[in-house]
Parts: structure tokens; sequence; C-alpha cells
């Protein structure tokens, strides 16, 4: 017996997957000012192509039936012996002209290595809760579903 997919029933000929055209809404909530750095991030309908935060799923899901979602998250990087160091340079010199990176103004290395960023295709219940995640590149996860993924966040 084969194993059963956690997408065996739904519809995934109507995702959407994005061109250089398709105007993609990814920075934050389509209700709220939330962002890929708040909390579980954002949750990306893969037919609509708009953001949504958690709180709204089960909204989300009431308007449009959709239950399929490009979770979002994205989280900085600190390199600890940059943000020592700065901590004591900021202690010993303060800014004296508004302005960053110059003579005299606030010092442009806070201390931020990089951002990083999880990508999870997520499919939710009628209620919004979450049944299933999985990585975006899990062989699970349907060619269309991927595709869709990437142009997203391309």
């Amino acid at each position: 017996m084969s194993e059963l997919s956690p997408f065996d029933g739904i519809d995934t000929g109507a995702v959407r997957i994005a061109s250089a055209n398709t105007r993609v809404q990814k920075d934050e909530c389509a209700y709220t000012f939330d962002t890929p750095f708040d909390g579980n991030g954002l949750f990306i309908d893969l037919i609509t192509l708009v953001a949504y935060s958690e709180p709204w799923l089960a909204h989300v899901y009431n308007k449009t039936q959709h239950r399929l979602f490009l979770r979002v998250r994205k989280w900085l990087e600190l390199d600890e012996a940059a943000v020592e160091a700065s901590d004591e340079q900021a202690k010993k010199k303060r800014a004296t002209v508004l302005g960053v990176g110059i003579e005299g103004g606030f010092d442009a290395d806070d201390g931020v290595r990089e951002c990083s960023e999880s990508r999870i295709v997520v499919l939710n219940s009628n209620d919004g809760s979450v049944l299933c995640e999985l990585d975006v590149s899990d062989e699970r996860v349907p060619k269309r579903v991927q595709e869709s993924a990437d142009a997203v966040l391309a």
C-alpha cells in the first residue's frame, strides 16, 4: 500500500504560480501590520497570493475556503561579540551628529550578522488550526506547490 499524502483531496491545480507581472502581497498581513518577523510569521495564501497573520486564518477560511498556505518566518542572527563591542562603544561614545555611519554619528554596525528565513507549506483545517506542516523541499509536497512557493519568494 502506498502512503497517504497530506495533500490528498486538496485541489493543487488552483494553486497560482507567480510570474514577473503578478502582484504578491508578502511583506505584511492584509488585515494587520504584522510582518514575517512577528510571532509565527506570515501565511501566504497560495491561491490568492495574499499574506495573513495567524489569528486571521480561520476568518480567511470562512471567506475563501482556502486551506493551503506558505508560512514565511524571518529572524535576525546576531553576532554576540559584535553586540557586546557595540554596547561598550555606545557607553563610551555618544552621538553628537544626527547621522548613521558618519564621524560623530551613530554606528552603522549594530552586530546583525544576517537575516534567516524558514519556508514551510501549511495545510489548515476548517477552523484555522494547522493540520500539517512540511518544508517546501519535502518530497511529499506536490511539484506545483513547490513551484508556487519558489515563485512567491523570488
